[in-house]
């Protein structure tokens, strides 16, 4: 496990190698049958049931390995994203945007914490998750398979070109409150949108 501080930061980020132990939920998760489309984004309550693996892997993170700093948290929102070939995104920050040039008259708000898992189980080329630091330098973080990125929601971050290979990764925002766009059912009110 590595835990960083940023000399001229308070943003931490927890990363954590060789995550997931062999066994069950290890095996469910890099099944690759679920990784041939990418998911919609879904709300889960802090004090929900699990209904699917990735809601289980959510909250054993949440719940067990960051527990320590989800005070106020109430819930998180989760995704996936299986990504080949494909150009960079752009840096953004982790906040209840859906077009980030449209907030739709809500206030903007960020979550708290953020974190990617990959899931793939081989090394792509390039896909580096990059996060920008306040004093500019960005650091870049390999996606290794079975490896645990935590960070703060604020920190501007994306993902490098994809140069071969895919990589498979399951988002998860904690949030203090439910974002404005996730109906009472917890599902995106804006399915389709292209953002992230």
């Amino acid at each position: 496990m590595v835990e960083r501080l940023s000399r001229k930061s308070n943003q931490k980020m927890l990363l954590i190698d060789d995550f997931l132990p062999e066994g069950d939920l290890k095996e469910e998760l890099w099944d690759e049958s679920l990784w041939v489309k990418n998911s919609h984004w879904r709300w889960q309550n802090i004090d929900d049931d699990p209904i699917n693996v990735f809601e289980q892997f959510a909250s054993l993170v949440w719940k067990q390995i960051y527990s320590n700093h989800i005070d106020g948290i109430t819930g998180w929102e989760y995704w996936t994203k299986a990504l080949k070939t494909v150009n960079q995104l752009g840096f953004h920050q982790d906040n209840n945007t859906i077009d980030p040039n449209d907030l739709k008259g809500q206030p903007l708000k960020f979550a708290r914490f953020s974190f990617s898992y990959l899931a793939q189980k081989e090394l792509p080329e390039g896909g580096y998750l990059l996060l920008k630091r306040e004093n500019g330098e960005i650091e870049r973080i390999q996606p290794k398979p079975n490896r645990l990125v935590i960070f703060d929601s604020e920190t501007f971050h994306t993902v490098s070109l994809i140069t071969k290979g895919i990589r498979s990764s399951l988002i998860s925002i904690a949030w203090d409150e439910k974002p404005w766009h996730y109906g009472e059912d917890g599902m995106n009110l804006f399915e389709n949108t292209p953002y992230l």
